[in-house]
């Protein structure tokens, strides 16, 4: 039995709905007429501390309650409370930090829900020793927060530098770009600071979670011949350098090593060890049927696995296609970081049939001799076609086995290849995968 009900609500995304996603969206939103009109407000939110929002807060309650000055004189703390915030922005110009820089240390991707560590280097290039620095973190898309925040400097001499570490975490794929830090210094009585020095944006490429895969099967080599279709070539000599020996009669003239014959006088040849690697592609679907969101982010996560057992293995991936994009490898086929990156900003494209995805994959596979199919469908004609072309096909299905709690049947493979059926929830579990 099954049971359809509406996705979840996102709460983080709605607290973020009035708010652009993207950096360039944040800047046009600044430029606009309510940008500039609420810039007076952002400029006093960026000027005061985390006490001094506090005080603010208080300093609204307090003037609610003095607005009755003939029966009470809390009116007068009111005028207290406005002369010391009044008095900490207006000494904000005596903190102005001279020959302070800031600069960003960060790597370029970052993994889906996991702890990204930044490194915030603090310079300080001035005549003076500075004193009491807070450091300040970027405004947050709706799918980042922090995990912990940079330390406060006592003090940082002339001359040196000091290395802070914050962690952050993001929940969605993507390119992400990063408003600037900053660092200034703090103003007696702990509710202000002085003006503040900026760091460069920063840019990440948020990538899927890597599957933990125990055990790959690979596709069996071979199939029938298809008329108009190149042979595939599954095997390829790769060859590496062993050593150079000297020349014998036969061997081939381009194998000389010049440097070797200069220095010796004799003819030397370079020798090397012929090993054989599998020529594969690994091709994901991303029609995404009837696994939703979170289904569709666990076969990304599977694809990465699968990728990350074929680079670790003998095996050559030599075509990588993710929806309607694709990667072709080189020498040494397409390596796990331009997976990754393939795959951070995969789309689900709906509606594909077997015979579209076919037309769109076949001009590329000429130079592969097995094909590792990522889906969450039945793609049964799909494999067929691979085979009428001479390329041995294996499917990984990615089927959701919860709803709510109960558990779903268990789809049927196709009889016709080799197909594995995955359950989402061992995916989420990455207890390792036994493909």
């Amino acid at each position: 039995m099954r049971y359809n009900c509406c996705p979840p609500v996102n709460r983080a995304r709605l607290n973020h709905i009035l708010i652009p996603a993207g950096h360039e969206g944040r800047q046009r939103l600044r430029r606009s007429f309510f940008g500039r009109l609420l810039a007076p407000l952002g400029w006093l939110f960026g000027a005061l501390t985390r006490e001094g929002h506090i005080a603010g807060l208080l300093l609204l309650f307090v003037g609610t309650a003095a607005l009755d000055v003939v029966s009470t004189p809390i009116y007068l703390l009111w005028c207290l409370l406005v002369a010391v915030l009044v008095g900490s922005l207006c000494g904000r110009v005596v903190l102005r930090l001279k020959g302070v820089r800031l600069t960003v240390v960060v790597g370029a991707r970052a993994t889906v829900a996991t702890a990204l560590t930044m490194t915030v280097v603090v310079h300080n290039d001035g005549e003076h020793e500075v004193h009491a620095l807070r450091l300040k973190g970027p405004f947050l898309p709706w799918d980042g927060h922090w995990l912990r925040r940079p330390p406060p400097v006592r003090s940082l001499a002339a001359g040196a530098r000091v290395r802070l570490t914050t962690q952050v975490q993001f929940v969605q794929r993507g390119p992400h770009h990063l408003d600037r830090f900053a660092v200034a210094a703090l103003m007696p009585l702990g509710l202000a600071l002085g003006p503040s020095v900026y760091s460069d944006s920063v840019r990440l490429l948020v990538v899927p979670r890597i599957s933990r895969v125990k055990r790959l099967t690979l596709p069996q080599l071979g199939g029938q011949q298809h008329a108009g279709m190149a042979r595939a070539n599954p095997m390829r000599q790769a060859r590496e350098l062993y050593g150079v020996r000297p020349y014998r009669r036969g061997d081939p003239v381009r194998d000389l090593h010049p440097r070797t014959w200069a220095r010796t006088g004799k003819p030397h040849v370079r020798e090397y060890i012929h090993q054989q690697s599998v020529q594969l592609a690994v091709l994901v679907d991303t029609s995404a049927a009837d696994v939703g969101e979170r289904g569709f982010e666990a076969l990304l996560s599977l694809a990465a696995g699968v990728v990350a057992k074929l680079v670790r293995s003998d095996a050559t991936l030599a075509l990588l296609v993710v929806g309607n994009r694709s990667r072709v490898g080189g020498q040494h086929g397409v390596g796990l970081d331009e997976t990754l990156d393939l795959l951070a900003e995969a789309e689900v494209d709906g509606g594909v049939s077997d015979e579209e995805w076919f037309a769109r994959v076949r001009p590329q596979l000429n130079n592969v001799g097995g094909a590792l199919v990522v889906t969450s469908t039945a793609r049964a004609g799909f494999a067929d076609k691979l085979q009428r072309v001479g390329i041995s096909p294996r499917i990984v299905r990615l089927y959701d086995d919860l709803l709510r709690g109960w558990r779903r049947q268990r789809p049927a493979a196709p009889a016709a290849v080799g197909a594995t059926l995955v359950a989402l929830s061992d995916v989420e579990a990455d207890g390792g995968l036994q493909l």
